[in-house]
């Protein structure tokens, strides 16, 4: 009698198992929609929505990727705004160049710090801005200087709010989770294969013997991958290495080299 294969998965890693039981959940959608399999379905399906939560979690977190983009934006901002104000020293107008000097000068105060930490960085160019706005509004019009402020300004304030609610999800952070989900979704999957070997067995129903065909042949396609990655991984192990031979020199028939020979 045909039924579904056993299939030790110790050998998956996280993303290739849950990988395998979503293609499983395609064809328990396709065809296992009866009543008779519906408690052992909406215990897997249940199982493997905890899983996916878990290894979400377990995920560099999104928050990580943006504040990182939000970071270059502030770096690219900020040199932008002194690599102006640097020019502003040289302009032809002695009004520019007035004003631009003690701009220049507070970026010389505070802006040592690319070699500092992120939270050291936004705290001077914080300090920076605030002092230049101290500098009155004729300064930011002839300069100019107002939409680099304002473009910094936002930006920090977006970083502080994604650093802000990164450490919220962390704190929600469950230790072992993928570990037990993973070993819940595993028996889930266990006893739903049971459950539909003896469905088949009894009923002999065309839809369980097409799930048991694709589920079987989701497997094969495992094995196939599990070997292929075991043998690549042994020809590393085994390769070969050549060994340097060192030049030696060439011998007559008398057994000397022809340098001694001559």
């Amino acid at each position: 009698m045909m039924k579904i294969e056993a299939f030790a998965m110790d050998r998956f890693r996280n993303m290739e198992e849950f990988g395998f039981f979503l293609e499983v959940n395609g064809q328990i959608n396709k065809l296992l929609t009866g009543e008779m399999e519906a408690k052992v379905v909406n215990d897997f399906q249940t199982a493997m929505d905890e899983y996916s939560c878990a290894l979400r979690q377990r995920r560099s977190s999104e928050e990580t990727a943006v504040m990182k983009e939000i970071d270059n934006q502030i770096k690219k901002l900020y040199s932008g705004m002194v690599l102006m104000v640097q020019s502003l020293i040289l302009y032809p107008s002695e009004e520019k160049r007035t004003m631009a000097e003690p701009v220049q000068h507070i970026i010389d105060k505070f802006g040592g710090f690319y070699n500092k930490s992120i939270a050291s960085r936004h705290t001077n160019i914080d300090r920076i801005l605030n002092e230049m706005e101290k500098q009155g509004e004729q300064t930011f019009q002839t300069l100019d200087l107002q939409p680099w402020i304002e473009a910094l300004r936002t930006a920090l304030q977006e970083y502080k709010l994604t650093q802000k609610s990164q450490i919220s999800n962390r704190a929600k952070y469950k230790k072992g989770w993928s570990t037990t989900s993973r070993q819940a979704a595993e028996e889930a999957y266990n006893n739903l294969t049971s459950s539909i070997n003896a469905l088949y067995m009894i009923y002999n129903e065309e839809r369980y013997a097409q799930f048991i065909r694709h589920i079987n042949t989701i497997i094969a396609h495992q094995k196939a991958n599990f070997k292929s990655r075991a043998t690549r991984s042994e020809n590393k192990k085994e390769a070969p290495t050549e060994p340097e031979t060192p030049d030696t020199p060439e011998t007559t028939e008398s057994g000397s080299t022809p340098e001694t020979s001559a």
